[in-house]
């Protein structure tokens, strides 16, 4: 299935879109400074348990890697932080996080 991220930066979300562009998932955000806090992972009930959301999480990190503007990511929302936990690999993006080598 095709998919578009948008960051909807007016509301502070980011939202994931099938090609008919239905919303399949959302995530809110607050920037602080250089800092993004992931406030709110939200999936229509409909649509809950076909991954959307986790793709949306790939994304939005996909996303934020390349956004100059983010030093570091705050996962405030349960579904984020889990999602980190079960990602590792992007573990040097969190707030608080050794990045010395």
């Amino acid at each position: 299935m095709t998919t578009t991220l948008t960051d909807d930066q007016a509301n502070s979300r980011y939202l994931l879109r099938d090609a008919s562009g239905k919303l399949l998932s959302a995530v809110d955000y607050a920037r602080n400074g250089d800092s993004i806090a992931l406030t709110h992972v939200f999936t229509p009930a409909p649509l809950r348990g076909h991954g959307y959301a986790a793709d949306l999480m790939r994304a939005v990190v996909d996303e934020l890697r390349t956004d100059a503007r983010v030093g570091t990511v705050r996962p405030t929302c349960w579904y984020a932080a889990q999602w980190f936990d079960r990602h590792p690999e992007h573990a040097d993006l969190l707030a608080g996080a050794d990045t010395q080598p």
